[in-house]
């Protein structure tokens, strides 16, 4: 239930344009979440879970500056222990091309884990020279696919309060959460977003689309097995966008 609270809240702070934190990931996560964040590690910070704080975000307020982004939760699951479930859950990002000028489709999906997972609420950063179309306010166009039909779903993109990391870099991130209260996370497309591709953009670029993980960030089932959210965050595959 904790994790049900938790990824609730979560989509109120995202709705609202508030980010509090960022977690890294283990092995080949952590170059990434550095170049987000700079060289922080988990190992000293707090765990929020453990501060009597972190049930009331009344007083929370959006963060300013870099050091309000640092790094404050890490797995205690082993990242490749198999979950007790069995499943062995792989987001996937896809690798997709277009012209100059072109909005082309990008699809975030998930395999290994059918009816084996009930909730997920992940991240992923895009170039800020791509428009992330938009239907209205920060909720970008997405449609939810059918490994999500029998859950709850919410979408949102980050482009303000960025980090001088994302600034440096010329990162915007976008953001998906569903959830549902039986296991009913089926494999298959979870959801689809849609990108145009700059009119200048020259043949060849590409585009890099990323996972990254800020605290909050989850992947679950109704047993709240943390080796399923360690194995779905330490295996999920990136993606692209190429200019034909």
């Amino acid at each position: 239930m904790k994790r049900y609270i938790a990824l609730i809240a979560s989509l109120v702070l995202v709705t609202a344009g508030i980010f509090s934190g960022c977690s890294d990931k283990k092995d080949s996560g952590n170059s990434y979440a550095e170049k987000f964040f700079g060289n922080s590690t988990s190992e000293n910070a707090e765990d929020p879970t453990e501060s009597g704080d972190s049930a009331d975000n009344s007083e929370q307020t959006e963060p300013t500056t870099e050091e309000e982004y640092k790094l404050v939760y890490s797995h205690t699951a082993d990242p490749d222990a198999v979950p007790e479930s069995g499943a062995a859950p792989v987001l996937t990002l896809s690798n997709t091309s277009g012209n100059p000028g072109e909005t082309v489709a990008v699809t975030l999906s998930i395999s290994g884990a059918n009816e084996k997972w009930s909730m997920c609420g992940v991240h992923f950063s895009y170039s800020d020279t791509l428009e992330c179309i938009i239907e209205q306010d920060k909720i970008p166009k997405y449609e939810p696919g059918p490994a999500v039909s029998a859950l709850s779903s919410i979408a949102s993109v980050w482009k303000e309060n960025l980090t001088d990391k994302m600034k440096e870099e010329g990162l915007y991130s976008a953001f998906f959460a569903c959830m549902g209260f039986d296991d009913g996370g089926l494999d298959g497309d979870m959801a689809t977003f849609y990108f145009t591709i700059p009119d200048d953009a020259e043949s060849g670029t590409v585009y890099p689309l990323e996972f990254f993980e800020i605290e909050g960030d989850m992947f679950s089932d109704q047993s709240s097995d943390d080796k399923l959210q360690a194995y779905a965050f330490s295996h999920w595959q990136n993606g692209s966008i190429t200019v034909n």
